[in-house]
């Protein structure tokens, strides 16, 4: 299943989204009740939010690239730059 999801330029907006998304599939009510495929659901779904979150970051690093200056620079050092640019 293919599913678009926008990009999100702004980095603490992305990894607030993630870290409540993954919060709730952490929630251990009822954990007895719980099964093999229930854990293995509630996996499938953090792994799907932190590809979404790396997708984001993959996104404000290029668009940060495109954004720069110096984009006559090595790629390393748009890179390094850009890295920078994220914290």
């Amino acid at each position: 299943m293919e599913k678009n999801i926008s990009a999100n330029l702004n980095f603490a907006d992305s990894l607030s989204d993630f870290q409540e998304d993954v919060t709730k599939l952490l929630d251990f009510k009822n954990i007895e009740e719980w099964s093999g495929r229930i854990v293995k659901e509630r996996e499938e779904k953090i792994r799907q939010a932190a590809l979404v979150l790396a997708g984001q970051c993959i996104a404000i690093l290029l668009h940060k690239l495109s954004q720069s200056n110096g984009t006559k620079k090595s790629p390393n050092a748009c890179v390094l730059s850009s890295l920078q640019l994220l914290s």
